[in-house]
Parts: structure tokens; C-alpha cells; sequence
């Protein structure tokens, strides 16, 4: 249903979770236990603690993609590859929708935050694609708001069913097994539930998963998760 919430539905698995980056925004909670072939990293801007942790953990090398800056932040490791393009769902000298960079991997580990043009890459790729990554932390902008004025410059406007229905076509490949609701931009009502603007969500590829249960633990988890903004409270969804 469109009015429903039920794919944020969260699951267990046999992996444990970690924490890797920075201790507020830009860290992420991921599954650990796997092997990657390289790190897709999209949207960096000034911080990089997330790419450095990751590759001296797993010992692969990385490709980050950002339009909106010119060079990496200068404690970038040196695995880090940078081009400067953003990611949308075009494929142009300054955009790309990852497909040619992704050829010949199967076991690849994607980071994205891209200010809504998470959307745009949905929109665009393929779901032989989206099986090539093994876990996926994303940052979900505003899918429960329409608006022509929000990140105009950014992205386009997009009605929220369209929204949640290509957030859904994660679910038809992975299981989302972390949800943190991002402090920096509130909440708002849908479907007579309050709910974050903006949501960091980890998805790890279904044929990786032997056991799974529904998780109804609270959220922010209190052991692993960490306000984006230190002198801010969480959310709590």
C-alpha cells in the first residue's frame, strides 16, 4: 500500500553489526563478517572517516565519486580513487549512474549520500545491478515529503509514492537490517506516524542471509548508534 511504512521493516540476520566513521554524522552501522571486491563510495564532501576506517578494515580499495568538490579532503587514504562526477541516473562527462564501474564485480560494498538523487540512480538502475552490491548503507532524503522547492538545484521534484516505490526495489534484492533516523532536518507526519526526514539505511543482499527475524529493538539503537549533530538529541522512531 502507498500510505504504508511496512518497507522500512527491519531484520535480524546472523551477522553482527558494527560501527565505522566518524563518532556523529558520517558513521554508519554495517554488517561485518564479509569480503567486498571494492568500495563504491558516493557523496564525500569534507569527510572521509567512513572510506579510511572501511579500507583499513577490509584491505580493498575504494572509488569515490563527488561533483561537488574538487579534491579529497587531505586525510583521504591513499586506496581512495577520486573522480569527480555525481551520481544521477545519466551518464555524461560530469554524472554517472555507477554501470560502467561496476562491470565484472559482484561483491561490492556501496556508500551513498547524495542529497536526493539517491532517487535518480533508483530510478536508473538495473536489478541485476543492485545484486552486484553486497550491503549497502544509504542516506534516504525526505521520502515521506513533496516538495517543489526542496533541493531544487540538487534533484527534481518527485511524488512520495513514486519515492517509496523505488526505496521498495532495494527490498526486492536486499534486507534492510539498520534504520537511524538523521537528526539534521526533523520529522514529519505520514500516515498519522511521525517520521525522520532523512534516514540512514543499511541493506545487506538477501542470498548472503541464512537466518533472519523481524527486528523490533528500539530505535536509534543505544549501544551502536550515535547523534549526526553531538549537542542534538535523537530521533526516536
Amino acid at each position: 500500500m502507498a500510505n504504508s511504512i511496512d518497507f522500512l521493516t527491519r531484520y535480524k540476520t546472523e551477522y553482527n553489526k558494527i560501527r565505522l566513521g566518524s563518532e556523529y554524522d558520517g558513521g554508519y552501522i554495517i554488517a561485518d563478517g564479509l569480503q567486498y571486491d571494492m568500495l563504491i563510495a558516493c557523496g564525500i564532501s569534507t569527510d572521509v572517516t567512513f572510506e579510511n576506517h572501511f579500507i583499513n578494515k577490509y584491505d580493498i580499495d575504494c572509488i569515490a565519486f563527488d561533483g561537488t568538490i574538487d579534491n579529497l579532503p587531505s586525510d583521504s587514504h591513499n586506496k581512495i580513487k577520486f573522480i569527480k562526477k555525481n551520481i544521477t541516473k545519466s551518464n555524461t562527462e560530469t554524472t554517472t549512474n555507477l554501470s560502467e564501474y561496476i562491470k565484472n564485480k559482484n561483491n561490492l560494498f556501496l556508500k551513498m549520500d547524495i542529497e536526493t538523487n539517491e532517487y535518480q540512480w533508483l530510478e536508473s538502475i538495473s536489478t541485476d545491478n543492485i545484486n552486484k552490491f553486497s550491503q549497502i548503507v544509504m542516506e534516504i532524503h525526505f521520502p515521506f515529503t513533496y516538495s517543489r522547492d526542496l533541493f531544487a538545484n540538487l534533484s527534481y521534484p518527485m511524488p512520495v509514492e513514486n519515492k517509496i516505490n523505488l526505496i521498495k526495489k532495494l527490498n526486492e534484492t536486499h534486507y534492510l537490517i539498520h534504520l537511524h533516523p538523521n537528526s539534521c532536518c526533523g520529522t514529519t507526519s505520514f500516515n498519522n506516524v511521525t517520521v525522520p526526514n532523512v534516514i540512514e539505511c543499511t541493506y545487506l543482499r538477501k542470498d548472503l542471509v541464512t537466518n533472519k527475524d523481524i527486528d523490533l529493538s528500539p530505535i536509534p539503537d543505544r549501544l551502536l548508534d550515535m547523534p549526526n549533530r553531538p549537542n542534538e538529541g535523537e530521533i526516536r522512531f
